[in-house]
């Protein structure tokens, strides 16, 4: 069966057509035959579960929730900061980012690990991490079904000079930019930092204008993710993070090219 998603009731709006479902049978939604707004239709961007963070001195798992109105085929990307030890991933997910560390303070890493929502899949995922640790689910509709991600952009981290633990306010951490190689691609930002707090104020950490924000979590490790919007094949810009009022001991950064039809 196919769905018909009306900008518009009456007048002039326009009719999007989605492709046939990749799931036999009508009883069954898939990520190509569910109703969705017209917001996702743009931009492909679902939604995102709540953050969770855990601090212990021992290897721990605790459960991440997927977003809410996840179908099968959606892409599932999971968002790992930590600040000790190592993560991996999850059993049944594929790593689309290896953990890659801050590489001048030595004290947060970040992994990004991916799936595609099945028929029966489960509301949470188990993530074992260690001191810490900071986690985030985001789901994608309307991407290539083969090669979802069609690229990886450079790893961002604190690099030398850059302090480490030196209350300077604002910072500017850039992520560097990613070059995508498909006539459409959606662009998405992943950060993640560690940090003290108020350091002479409430602290923040923000996206630059225009993008849009899927999840924001402030603790002793940050995490931050945003829908940066739909390009052409070519160089992209960094995203600049703004941070305020931390004591930031070292941040990690990438960007990705998600592959939409």
């Amino acid at each position: 069966m196919r769905w018909l998603a009306l900008a518009s009731l009456f007048g002039c709006g326009r009719i999007h057509f989605a492709p046939e479902p990749s799931v036999s049978g009508d009883a069954m939604l898939s990520s190509v035959d569910a109703p969705i707004s017209d917001a996702t239709l743009a931009t492909g961007f679902v939604g995102a579960g709540p953050t969770v963070g855990w601090t212990t001195g021992v290897m721990t798992t605790s459960p991440v929730d997927l977003p809410a109105g996840v179908v099968p085929g959606d892409l599932l990307l999971l968002h790992v900061t930590h600040q000790s030890g190592t993560v991996a991933a999850p059993a049944g997910w594929s790593t689309v980012v290896p953990e890659w560390g801050d590489g001048h303070c030595n004290v947060s890493g970040s992994a990004i690990y991916s799936r595609t929502a099945g028929a029966s899949e489960p509301p949470t995922v188990a993530v074992t991490c260690i001191t810490y640790c900071e986690a985030a689910i985001s789901a994608f509709r309307w991407l290539d079904p083969v090669n979802p991600v069609d690229v990886v952009g450079p790893l961002g981290r604190t690099t030398a000079p850059d302090p480490c633990g030196t209350a300077i306010t604002p910072q500017l951490q850039s992520v560097p930019p990613v070059t995508t190689t498909r006539p459409r691609d959606l662009v998405v930002v992943f950060y993640g930092d560690n940090d003290d707090q108020n350091i002479g104020g409430p602290s923040s950490q923000t996206l630059p204008a225009g993008v849009q924000q899927m999840y924001n979590a402030i603790g002793g490790q940050d995490l931050l993710a945003g829908v940066v919007g739909e390009v052409g094949a070519g160089t992209q810009s960094a995203q600049v993070i703004t941070v305020v009022n931390e004591n930031t001991y070292g941040w990690t950064g990438v960007q990705l090219g998600l592959a939409l039809p």
